[in-house]
């Protein structure tokens, strides 16, 4: 499934979305936008049964439901996600933007970036439940967009989180499960280019993309780049590099009918 829109779809039970079930689906480049369900999890995307499949690039943006707002992950899959941008997304119950429960699942966020979801009980970004185990490299959470911490860990569940830029630092999980707090994490502004407040409209999404002397850029640690989006713009303006010349060679410039 490659450079789709899957944008404002309903379902009663799970998966608003897409379903996917028992497959190793590729998913690449694609946008899931104003997804919904009434009941249970993921709003964008349900995962579903053993298998391994891959997102890389995709937009989970403003998607609502009760648990797993952006996708929502159970029954034993491993999911891997790359290069994946979780914004503004809704769980009325738990998990913001992704929830990983019920039997024993296992996700993997890899230069991820997630900033404004929330939800209405734990968890803001990412809920971990029943045994869940879940790792995550060159990530950004930003926006704590509620009272509950961006993270909870299920008493069952384990997290291993290094080379991320987490608002709060480890304070940002939450709940008894196993965490492996890795020493290349920073609690620091990531300095986005056009970063978004919460509650703003998530799609057209925000500019997520790294200023110049930003923590998150490749360069400014021994994590390389951080985040979903490249370095775009720079706070200190480049100055024009200086040019030698001439008195008369500038009053050429000016010579003509206009110029005296």
């Amino acid at each position: 499934m490659e450079r789709c829109l899957v944008i404002d779809n309903y379902a009663l039970h799970a998966g608003g979305g897409a379903s996917i079930t028992n497959s190793d689906a590729i998913v690449t480049d694609c946008v899931f936008v104003g997804n919904e369900i009434s009941e249970a999890d993921g709003g964008g995307v349900l995962v579903k049964a053993g298998e391994q499949p891959i997102f890389t690039g995709c937009v989970f943006a403003g998607n609502r439901a009760y648990f797993g707002a952006g996708i929502g992950i159970g029954n034993f899959p491993e999911v891997t996600m790359i290069d994946c941008l979780f914004e503004g997304n809704v769980a009325t119950g738990a998990g913001g933007a992704i929830e990983v429960g019920q039997e024993p699942s296992t996700l993997h966020l890899d230069n991820c970036t997630l900033v404004n979801n929330q939800s209405g009980g734990l968890a803001g970004h990412i809920m971990l439940g029943n045994q869940a185990t879940f790792t995550m490299r060159d990530s950004i959470l930003r926006g704590k967009c509620g009272v509950f911490a961006p993270v909870f860990v299920d008493a069952s569940a384990s997290a291993d989180v290094d080379c991320c830029i987490l608002e709060g630092g480890g304070a940002a999980f939450s709940g008894s499960g196993t965490l492996v707090y890795g020493p290349g994490n920073l609690d620091v502004d990531p300095l986005f280019c056009g970063s978004r407040p919460c509650g703003t409209t998530p799609y057209p999404t925000g500019d997520w993309t790294l200023d110049a002397s930003s923590p998150a850029a490749p360069g400014a640690s021994s994590c390389e780049l951080v985040g979903a989006f490249p370095v775009a713009c720079s706070a200190t303006p480049v100055p024009e590099p200086l040019v030698h010349s001439t008195w008369g060679a500038l009053k050429a410039l000016y010579r003509g009918d206009r110029a005296r």
